[in-house]
């Protein structure tokens, strides 16, 4: 096998030809390191080698242009690189968590705490979301405990305070009890929040 071309795509990458016919696209920094020329000899198993290579190069550079913008859990970003291949996606993804952009520990008490305090999730509810977003089981359970529930009537009736201020109509009562299961609220935790909302009315 002759290696007859090599063409420059639009987007930087190397069109390698082989006997006159186009073989496969590899990124230029894998032909580099194959040593693949205009004229030299290869194999089948050298090209297989060459673009195994080129997928980790162009999955390792997609997952740091991805993180430059936004944080990822190692699951989310796999799965946006699945595009070049699993083995390469999962070695980018070891690459990013070696050099300590990728860290579902950390992204997940970040991302709890802000659905704790900015929505007034309770902690049953963390954990549903946490596990959504690709957080593994043990780490999401581990973040999710660490939120007090016995907080949770009070936080709740903060909740609707704040969202549901006119209880008296029998309406908006029932769509802030609904948004409470949504939040992930027993149906007990519920009625103490409406409890504590009572006895507040009352001390006024």
């Amino acid at each position: 096998m002759i290696i007859t071309d090599i063409r420059t795509t639009q987007k930087g990458r190397r069109s390698i030809y082989i006997d006159g016919a186009y073989y496969t696209t590899l990124h230029p920094d894998a032909v580099a390191e194959f040593s693949l020329t205009v004229g030299a000899e290869t194999d089948h198993t050298q090209l297989e080698e060459a673009l195994a290579r080129s997928r980790e190069i162009m999955a390792h550079q997609k997952a740091l242009r991805l993180l430059s913008s936004r944080n990822y859990t190692a699951r989310r970003l796999e799965d946006k690189l699945s595009d070049q291949g699993g083995e390469a996606a999962r070695a980018a993804v070891r690459r990013m968590e070696e050099l300590g952009l990728v860290d579902d520990e950390a992204y997940a008490q970040r991302y709890a705490e802000q659905l704790y305090l900015g929505k007034y999730y309770a902690p049953k509810r963390i954990l549903q979301a946490l596990r959504h977003r690709g957080i593994p089981p043990e780490i999401a359970s581990q973040v999710s405990d660490t939120f007090d529930r016995e907080d949770n009537p009070r936080r709740a009736a903060e909740y609707i305070e704040r969202k549901y201020p006119n209880l008296e109509d029998e309406t908006v009562k029932k769509r802030a009890w609904a948004a409470l299961q949504r939040l992930g609220y027993t149906s007990g935790e519920a009625k103490q929040a409406l409890a504590i909302i009572g006895c507040r009315e009352d001390d006024e």
